[in-house]
């Protein structure tokens, strides 16, 4: 076996030495970057392990490391910039996937890590599963323009997740809602006495829901929405004023029929023998359909 010369050798660990300190110097750099951008503590690494890789540690002080005295949430944005850090790094363009990378978050860091995963998607895919609604929220707005973020919503049905596309982080959308009435409505045809006194009040609950999400997203154009902490001025033209009084008078009337017939409010002593019957049901179902048919027609004039 023929050996290398001790020059050579001298050599060859030098430039895995030089190799090392740029790796090292590269995330270092990077590491800071984001950071700065997730608002994270700034740490001092310290790079160990073996040649060409960014094998390090973070710490404080020389007697204090990160998991004693930071908090859940900071630990997490830092994890997140070294992960970050590394795939920059390391020239990753495959898909990222993210879990859950707001939870035990403050609400003031949302925006910092929704900014950076929306930087990010520019780049590559980005896969998000979350149960904040308010950080898929700021992940949609992030992308009001372009329209490039597409939202799921993951239903647990007969024990089998079900994914369906939704437009935003909320479960009664209007055809949603309507499909329920719907339903709630021809289930009731088919009762009688007591169970069909129930479903009515039922399809009332679901009335009130569609009146309300109406209002939100066809009447006022959805420039003030649950779950948005903005206020959408750039929708705010596209409200139909001459129409909106005429809607919102059936609308608010149907409302606070459907909030005394539910049984989730309580109700003055006149109202609490007054039952709906099916037949009211259908007839201020039928006119709140009326109003967004005709709403709908004269704003598209």
């Amino acid at each position: 076996m023929k050996r290398i010369p001790p020059v050579l050798r001298g050599v060859t660990e030098l430039a895995k030495f030089a190799s090392d300190q740029l790796v090292n110097e590269s995330f270092d750099a990077l590491f800071i970057e984001e950071c700065e951008a997730l608002r994270a503590p700034i740490l001092k690494v310290e790079f160990i392990g073996r040649q060409g890789k960014a094998q390090r540690r973070k710490v404080l002080t020389s007697k204090h490391r990160p998991p004693k005295v930071l908090s859940e949430g900071e630990q997490k944005v830092l994890a997140m910039a070294d992960f970050l850090a590394e795939a920059r790094l390391s020239g990753i363009s495959a898909p990222v996937i993210f879990d859950d990378p707001v939870s035990s978050l403050d609400h003031r860091r949302i925006d910092e890590v929704a900014d950076r995963v929306a930087r990010l998607a520019e780049q590559t895919q980005v896969i998000v599963f979350t149960h904040d609604v308010l950080f898929a929220a700021a992940l949609i707005s992030r992308f009001e323009k372009t329209k490039r973020c597409r939202f799921y919503q993951i239903t647990d049905e007969g024990g089998k997740g079900k994914v369906t596309p939704a437009s935003g982080p909320r479960w009664d959308s209007i055809s949603e809602l309507a499909k329920k009435v719907n339903v709630t409505i021809e289930t009731a045809r088919k009762a009688e006495g007591d169970a069909r006194d129930a479903l009515v009040r039922t399809g009332y609950g679901w009335l009130r829901s569609w009146c309300e999400v109406f209002t939100e997203m066809e009447l006022l154009k959805g420039v003030t929405q649950r779950y948005q902490p903005n206020v959408r001025m750039t929708t705010l033209s596209d409200i139909n004023i001459e129409q909106l009084p005429a809607a919102i008078e059936t609308v608010t009337r149907l409302f606070e029929d459907a909030c005394r017939y539910i049984d989730s409010h309580s109700q003055p002593l006149p109202a609490l023998g007054v039952t709906p019957t099916l037949a009211d049901l259908e007839r201020d179902w039928a006119e709140l359909k009326a109003v967004r048919q005709n709403y709908a027609a004269l704003t598209a004039q």
